[in-house]
């Protein structure tokens, strides 16, 4: 069975359609999503990575409230593109409201040898293959087939035991550069002090 959803669908689907886990793979460079080109082009600018109160964050302390868990591994390139920095700066705010976020480089993922297709895997047996147009999500075909869902938890297993959670890694979060010079300052002097 296999069925596409989107819009008032899909967010009926994310309130009653799942009872207990949320996975996604997300696994592309950029998203064209119009809602939120207005936020990224601020952070763009040096403002704020965007709102508190956000509709993805209702919907996480909604689900959080439920007993429902959400969860992502997230690929991330090198050095991140400026969605994904966009998209790493707000991280923080979405682990909070209730989202389990973690990342891997698109090399590590690469060496999985996995599908680089995004999807969400719901309760373990349902998965909802994003569709799109370009870089413009379309909606979530649904389907119940048992070796697509099959598919879906080893990329899941895969991910898992590579991604780390955000914070965890200066490279992911702010580019290669970043991260030799994150490391040089946590490494002591002569003095026993960070340099």
């Amino acid at each position: 069975m296999s069925e596409i959803l989107a819009g008032a669908a899909l967010a009926e689907f994310f309130d009653h359609g799942f009872a207990r886990t949320a996975w996604r793979w997300e696994t592309r460079p950029e998203y064209e999503l119009p809602e939120e080109r207005h936020e990224l082009a601020l952070f763009l600018l040096g403002g704020p990575a965007g709102d508190e109160d956000g509709q993805w964050r209702r919907t996480l302390r909604s689900l959080r409230r439920k007993g429902r868990c959400v969860a992502r591994a997230r690929v991330v390139d090198e050095p991140p593109t400026a969605y994904q920095r966009w998209l790493l700066a707000r991280a923080r705010q979405d682990a909070e409201a209730g989202e389990d976020l973690r990342c891997l480089t698109r090399s590590e993922a690469l060496r999985l040898h996995v599908p680089l297709r995004d999807f969400w895997l719901f309760d373990e047996h349902t998965v909802g293959f994003v569709r799109f147009e370009g870089d413009r999500p379309l909606g979530m075909e649904l389907t119940r087939a048992p070796d697509a869902a099959a598919v879906a938890r080893r990329v899941r297993e895969a991910a898992w035991e590579v991604a780390r959670p955000v914070g965890a890694a200066p490279a992911l979060r702010r580019g290669p550069q970043h991260a030799r010079a994150a490391r040089r300052a946590d490494r002591p002097d002569s003095t026993g002090h960070p340099a």
